[in-house]
């Protein structure tokens, strides 16, 4: 949903970016079977305290991605981008922006996301912008709008092939999710069996 007239605030905003209907839509619908599903599954398992603790945590997903998407917004100034947030909100100088690298990423688990990658002149990712909450529209306006030379694959790619083209655009452990799972999983593991051998030898 964009706007791109002069809103004036303390600083004139040239265009700004806000969640569509279609994804907030989309983005209730999914809160609201989430939280059935696991209300159906603690009801199930626990009876009317399972309900009542399904159904709180149900209202408390919900009234996260109220807050999330009241606050989700895109806005370009004369002098900074700023990506508004639920908790956090992220500035950049404009005057840093060099380039942009515009791809679909393919997440390990999750739907293909549409991702704008701002990058300075050394190409270091100054703002990484998903798509989530924005319309393919929005984001098309939003890269023209930058004015900035723009690339990035003609297809949907993964994050470690994305860095192959793209060096330094994500992060080691979005280039390699199941090296991290293992390195997870194995320092688990020998959490587990240090702390056995420690009761072990107390226990001698």
């Amino acid at each position: 949903m964009p706007r791109d007239r002069p809103i004036w605030s303390a600083v004139m905003i040239e265009l700004e970016l806000l969640p569509s209907a279609g994804r907030r839509r989309a983005a209730f619908i999914t809160a609201v079977v989430i939280g059935g599903l696991f209300t159906l599954g603690a009801t199930a398992g626990a009876g009317t305290p399972g309900l009542l603790i399904g159904l709180a945590i149900t209202a408390v997903l919900l009234g996260v991605m109220f807050v999330h998407l009241r606050q989700a917004r895109i806005e370009i100034t004369g002098s900074q981008l700023i990506v508004h947030g639920a908790l956090v909100t992220r500035r950049r100088e404009r005057s840093r922006a060099a380039s942009v690298v515009r791809a679909v990423v393919i997440p390990v688990r999750g739907p293909s996301t549409d991702t704008v990658f701002v990058r300075g002149t050394d190409d270091a990712v100054l703002l990484r912008i998903h798509g989530n909450n924005y319309d393919r529209d929005d984001l098309d306006r939003l890269v023209a709008h930058l004015g900035l030379p723009a690339t990035g694959p003609d297809r949907p790619v993964t994050a470690a092939q994305l860095a192959r083209q793209y060096p330094r655009i994500v992060p080691w452990i979005e280039r390699h999710p199941f090296k991290f799972a293992f390195a997870i999983a194995f320092g688990f593991m020998a959490l587990i069996v240090a702390a056995a051998a420690i009761v072990s030898a107390v226990n001698l």
